[in-house]
């Protein structure tokens, strides 16, 4: 290893694993000298890392929170209330025979109209009155 002698090598990492060096007459101190160098030394990592990591930390928390927003918004949007008129059924007194739900075109909704249970498909055609038409499927 660059001329040196492989002995010296193994002397030296045995005495940085102990902490203990042969040519101090104290022993402790350098203990402690060696952990107080490598506490203040791991601090200044962990600064640095943690100082370089801070922007990209940020921009994924940003990006996870344009994403949240994101599909809150089309969540909200795709599931919004909306009126259906049952086409060709009428209430007794001739009222149209109005449903009110969240689900969206092509869902089949099973309602009684007085002539018993029938099949309606929803639709994203709208009226003239402002409401959506349902379908009849059974007719």
């Amino acid at each position: 290893m660059y001329g040196q002698d492989p002995s010296l090598i193994v002397l030296i990492s045995t005495q940085l694993r102990t902490g203990i060096s042969a040519l101090d007459p104290t022993p402790a101190d350098a203990r402690k000298t060696v952990e107080q160098n490598l506490t203040k030394h791991l601090a200044e990592v962990t600064v640095s890392v943690l100082r370089e990591a801070l922007p990209e930390f940020l921009g994924g928390l940003a990006a996870m929170m344009l994403f949240t927003l994101v599909t809150a918004y089309l969540k909200r949007r795709r599931n919004r209330l909306r009126t259906y008129t049952l086409l060709n059924s009428v209430h007794p007194d001739g009222s149209p025979v109005r449903l009110t739900t969240t689900r969206g075109p092509g869902t089949i909704v099973r309602r009684d109209v007085g002539r018993g249970p029938e099949r309606f498909e929803l639709t994203a055609v709208e009226t003239p009155d402002g409401t959506y038409a349902a379908e009849p499927i059974d007719r």
